[in-house]
């Protein structure tokens, strides 16, 4: 059966466009939304902006989840739009992102229940790259 337990918790990773960070890293932590239908988090970037994520999953033609979210700023920046995948063993949630929903050409990589000091001292990706 379909659930919301794979995404809840707390999350902290970086959006990348070439390869590269774009941001600090976000961190924030998915719950359970009042209606149960999805999952939303609300918290505060590191240069003050609130941000709120809101996102559902859909049951994909080969049994994979995709997970889908938008990060919306209180500023009124951009939306961004984000889909992915989580791999449950290793607690990674990564996909693609842009600010159009049909067009998002950019990498996301965040991981759950590792500790934000970990996270922040993790080699760049395109560093594992190289080194495969």
């Amino acid at each position: 059966m379909l659930s919301l337990e794979h995404s809840l918790g707390r999350w902290h990773g970086f959006a990348f466009q070439n390869g590269l960070p774009i941001y600090p890293m976000l961190s924030f932590r998915f719950r359970v939304s009042p209606d149960h239908a999805c999952y939303e988090a609300t918290e505060v970037a590191a240069d003050g902006t609130q941000y709120t994520v809101l996102g559902g999953y859909m049951l994909q033609c080969d049994d994979t989840v995709e997970y889908k979210f938008t990060w919306m700023y209180a500023m009124g920046l951009p939306k961004a739009y984000f889909s992915g995948i989580i791999d449950g063993d290793v607690g990674r949630l990564s996909g693609s992102w842009g600010f159009d929903e049909d067009d998002t050409p950019f990498q996301f990589l965040f991981f759950k229940d590792v500790p934000p000091e970990v996270v922040v001292a993790r080699p760049l990706v395109f560093e594992f790259e190289e080194n495969c």
